[in-house]
């Protein structure tokens, strides 16, 4: 016969591992919509100097396409830090109330706190390289404005 109070934990561990679930999910959707849409800002402003092609405006199309570089090194990075966070969670007990943790568990425990120290960095440079991008985007824009101005 089951206990009450186990039922009554283990319900609250899978409640807590599906929140965990839906936001990862949120996580890399916003992720991937910011990352497309910094680069297609920059990418498209630098198609749409190219027309034009003046060489005072090369400068302002240069900024942009380092900032579309810079979005889709962020990309991949950010992929780096998805694939850390996902072996890190495969890995780690999810400190589940029925699970006795042994010498060999905490080792399995302490591995994966090593991973999400490296998923966590990697998130840091994903986030730094959109930022970048977005200053990128910036300069080329005022460069380009200045141009034009002259």
């Amino acid at each position: 016969m089951e206990n009450y109070g186990d039922s009554a934990k283990l319900e609250a561990h899978k409640a807590q591992l599906q929140i965990l679930v839906e936001s990862e999910k949120a996580l890399v959707e916003f992720s991937k919509m910011i990352l497309r849409g910094t680069f297609l800002l920059n990418g498209a402003a630098a198609i749409a100097i190219i027309p034009t092609w003046k060489a005072a405006l090369c400068v302002a199309m240069l900024w942009f396409a380092i900032g579309a570089m810079l979005a889709a090194m962020g990309s991949g990075v950010a992929y780096c830090a998805q694939f850390f966070a996902t072996i890190t969670w495969s890995k780690v007990l999810h400190e589940n109330p029925f699970i006795v943790v042994d010498a060999s568990a905490e080792e399995k425990i302490n591995n994966a706190k090593s991973k999400r120290a490296w998923y966590v960095t990697l998130q840091v440079v994903a986030i730094a390289l959109v930022i970048l991008s977005l200053a990128c985007f910036c300069t080329g824009l005022y460069e380009a404005f200045d141009v034009m101005v002259k």
